[in-house]
């Protein structure tokens, strides 16, 4: 004897739970607007401080209502700027991320929440400062093709031709020291070009 389970097989259920087809048994909703006996088919909210409770339209009168609706009606400009930036924060409170006993607690190698005008600060300055200043190498180079601290690309180029026309080995045919002149104006051209 085979017994047969008495619950409804899946499909069963699930033809149980379809809903019916949208256009069969729907209720017709009047338009809200008074006097109007449409179909209202179209959301619109009732009010700014009750924008979830909605009141529906037909379609000729929530165009209507679009074209009056101003949500920032009877607000005053301090009003309108406090909302404007409660948006960026969804309307929640907000709090700074960093206090003073924050910088105590943690390590923070990189003066992400630093206090401006702190100590550190200096410091980041002066070695700033230090790093934009020359050092010895690039010093000599610029001593060699006669260039001051802040040149352009184009002086380094007008400079280099001048030198390299002037101490070149075939224009100075008696010179001996003219190839090592030339040797070492070209190593400072490559050199202050590269930088």
């Amino acid at each position: 004897m085979t017994t047969r389970n008495a619950r409804p097989r899946l499909h069963e259920r699930l033809e149980a739970l379809r809903l019916e087809e949208t256009g069969s048994k729907t209720a017709r909703h009047c338009c809200d607007w008074p006097g109007c006996e449409e179909t209202g088919e179209f959301r619109a909210p009732r009010t700014r401080d009750q924008l979830r409770d909605f009141m529906l339209l037909c379609l000729d009168h929530v165009r209507e209502y679009n074209l009056k609706w101003n949500y920032f009606e009877g607000m005053s400009d301090e009003e309108v700027e406090e909302h404007r930036r409660a948006d960026t924060t969804w309307h929640r409170p907000s709090w700074p991320f960093a206090s003073g006993s924050f910088n105590d607690i943690f390590h923070d190698p990189f003066d992400l929440f630093r206090e401006p005008g702190t100590r550190q600060q200096s410091r980041e300055q002066a070695a700033w400062q230090a790093a934009q200043q020359p050092d010895r190498t690039t010093m000599d180079m610029m001593s060699r093709l006669g260039l001051r601290e802040g040149f352009s690309e184009d002086e380094l180029k007008r400079r280099y031709k001048v030198l390299a026309k002037a101490n070149h080995p075939d224009l100075n045919p008696g010179d001996a020291r003219a190839g090592e002149r030339l040797r070492a104006i070209i190593e400072a051209y490559q050199y202050l070009r590269d930088l």
